[in-house]
């Protein structure tokens, strides 16, 4: 019986030092995967960091100021908790990225955020601090949009009706708030590769929009807000044409006072170059033909000569193309910043009666209406409409093939990459 209960004593010693070492090694195994998820959790909030930071870098070079592209980097990194220099932080921007699928291009920016972080239970495993590392690539690429209404509040912002076909190869953008901020009636039909909202959309008398769009998103700034207007000069020709101006002409780049008008059957041929109409407006009509390569026109008005819109109509035959590299990069028909509808009557740029275009290349009427209507056609390699508000009341086709252009679409933006 003694022996009985000694080995009992002997065996319930050692089922206790079993089970004290097994806790041993749990609390270990435990607190070794504390450590992890620590770093596993600060590597997550460093990679935000990284990403946060890339894409600062990227949006500094959309606006055409690399000599800042660092500090914005460095500024969105520490935003988020990681302050180069700071708690064992290093943050590395280059522009070019150093490796990846964006190497040796001066249009990306790699961020690298490091960072030794000490550890608790890995001590035990003479690891007494580990480096977490995050990497983020963001780079400037085309838009994936071409249609903007920049008005924040209007109601129609993006108006199809009489049965208008508007098919666009890119994306839509309303940055009006109205929960009808998109309307199609009339049998009317929009068609994007995304449709995107900040209020809301609606439809009726079997109007269509598609895709389904995507409400409530974030207002977007002028995407081509950056582009400078063109300085001003004396005028190089006022109440064009001039009597003698015959059927067929030739026109150079200027500045054409009281308007720039095509009609009576002329045909009109465009040199290269940047046309500055102050006042008077542009207006081609009456079964005109008009050509231009290159060419920008800049609609503004002075204190002479008051403002009139651009109209082309009455069975128009217009082909024209916007610059392909320089300042004025896909930048076709651009109106003056301070002409609004709220400061400006009958400022709504009309393309009507049947005229026949192609027009590549961007329709800038950010304080105005921009109108399509009357059965106008028109087909480009690309087109931009970016105003106000945009009414279809008549069929539209709009590409976005940018091949031409050096370095794509004129309207660019801050992407995340690899």
């Amino acid at each position: 019986m003694k022996k009985n209960k000694i080995r009992g004593r002997s065996e319930k010693g050692y089922t206790l030092v079993l089970v004290a070492l097994g806790l041993t090694g749990l609390m270990g195994a435990l607190g070794i995967a504390f450590d992890v998820g620590y770093l596993e959790y600060t590597q997550r909030q460093m990679q935000t960091a990284a990403d946060a930071a890339a894409q600062a870098g990227a949006e500094e070079i959309v606006r055409g100021d690399t000599t800042g592209l660092v500090a914005a980097a460095d500024t969105d990194s520490a935003s988020n908790g990681f302050t180069n220099g700071t708690n064992n932080v290093t943050v590395t921007i280059n522009n070019p990225p150093q490796s990846g699928y964006y190497l040796g291009s001066n249009y990306a920016v790699e961020a690298i955020i490091s960072r030794s972080v000490p550890t608790f239970f890995m001590r035990v495993l003479n690891t007494d601090s580990a480096t977490v590392t995050a990497r983020a690539v963001a780079a400037q690429v085309s838009s994936p949009n071409c249609v903007f209404a920049l008005d924040p509040t209007a109601a129609d912002a993006i108006e199809a009706s009489n049965d208008a076909q508007v098919v666009v190869g890119c994306g839509i953008i309303s940055d009006s708030s109205n929960s009808k901020a998109v309307y199609s009636t009339g049998s009317a039909s929009i068609s994007g590769t995304a449709v995107n909202i900040v209020g809301s959309y609606y439809t009726d008398n079997n109007g269509h929009i598609s895709p389904t769009p995507k409400t409530s998103v974030l207002p977007l700034s002028d995407p081509l807000g950056a582009v400078p207007a063109p300085t001003v000069g004396s005028c190089t020709y006022t109440n064009y044409p001039p009597q003698n101006g015959g059927s067929h002409v030739t026109l150079s780049p200027g500045t054409y006072c009281n308007g720039l008008n095509v009609t009576n059957g002329m045909t009109a041929v465009f040199n290269p170059g940047t046309y500055i109409i102050v006042g008077g407006g542009m207006h081609f009509a009456g079964g005109t033909t008009e050509t231009g390569t290159g060419v920008t026109f800049y609609v503004t008005k002075n204190s002479t000569y008051s403002f009139a819109p651009v109209v082309m109509d009455n069975g128009v035959n217009v082909t024209l193309s916007a610059p392909t590299s320089g300042t004025y990069l896909g930048m076709l028909l651009f109106q003056d910043r301070s002409i609004t509808t709220a400061n400006t009557s009958n400022s709504a740029t009309q393309l009507q009666g049947g005229a026949t275009m192609a027009l590549s290349g961007a329709l800038y009427f950010p304080g105005t209406q921009f109108t399509v209507a009357n059965g106008t056609n028109t087909s480009a390699s690309y087109t931009i409409i970016v105003a106000d508000t945009i009414v279809f009341a008549g069929g539209m086709n709009l590409s976005a093939n940018y091949t031409g252009l050096q370095g794509g679409s004129p309207i660019q933006v801050a992407t995340l990459g690899e």
